[in-house]
């Protein structure tokens, strides 16, 4: 199986898992350095989003290219915006590292709330160059149809099943390719595990799709995506 967006803790450094492969994602540049000690297996994401507690949505760009450069299938994850800074100051953030991705041709993974016209804009300008991932969507369908012309892949979490939303009832007229997540923050990997298998038993049972194809589509995308 593939897990497009998970976090790791702080206090310990990325676990890995033989048949999983990890797309992680940081919200903190400070939190980068745990990649060091990370074994083989992850795909590492170098991201930064404001927090209550620290809500610059800035950070240094040269930082982030120093580590993209010296990861070669390193990421961008996450960044995006939070309802509790300045709107345009973060679309200004956005731009910027979405020049920086367009550089170094990586990926970058999207963190947004709310309406995603928000932010088509400048997602648009860049989604025919740059590889990009609108993580924990739970848009409508018709959207999802929109981004996927746009070239902007969106990835299904499981707060689609446990927190009974309008996409939930309609996976089923998902049309377009879409990605699978956990998000998940915790450390606790045998829970995390049975997240990860019971996410991929639902999908497959609400789109129709058979659970062996739909991994092996998982693994195809991860594989394009990483190179």
């Amino acid at each position: 199986m593939v897990d497009f967006h998970r976090h790791f803790s702080p206090e310990r450094p990325p676990a890995h898992h033989r048949d999983v492969i990890l797309w992680y994602a940081t919200s903190r540049e400070k939190q980068w350095p745990l990649y060091e000690t990370a074994g083989e297996g992850i795909i590492r994401g170098y991201g930064h989003l404001p927090l209550p507690d620290d809500p610059s949505p800035l950070f240094s760009l040269e930082h982030l290219k120093a580590a993209l450069e010296s990861d070669p299938a390193g990421h961008i994850a996450e960044i995006g915006d939070e309802p509790f800074f300045p709107f345009e100051q973060q679309m200004q953030q956005l731009t910027a590292v979405l020049t920086l991705a367009r550089e170094l041709q990586r990926v970058v993974v999207i963190h947004h709330r709310g309406s995603i016209a928000k932010v088509m804009k400048p997602l648009s300008a860049f989604s025919c160059d740059v590889p990009i991932i609108i993580h924990q969507y739970s848009g409508s369908v018709e959207t999802a149809r929109e981004l996927h012309r746009k070239g902007i892949r969106i990835s299904l979490s499981p707060a689609l099943r446990t927190r009974n939303m309008k996409l939930s009832h309609r996976l089923k007229e998902l049309d377009v390719p879409f990605l699978l997540e956990t998000d998940y923050t915790g450390t606790d990997e045998i829970a995390y595990l049975d997240i990860l298998t019971e996410h991929y038993r639902w999908v497959s049972t609400e789109t129709k799709i058979p659970l062996p194809a739909l991994v092996e589509n998982q693994h195809e995308q991860s594989s394009i995506l990483t190179h």
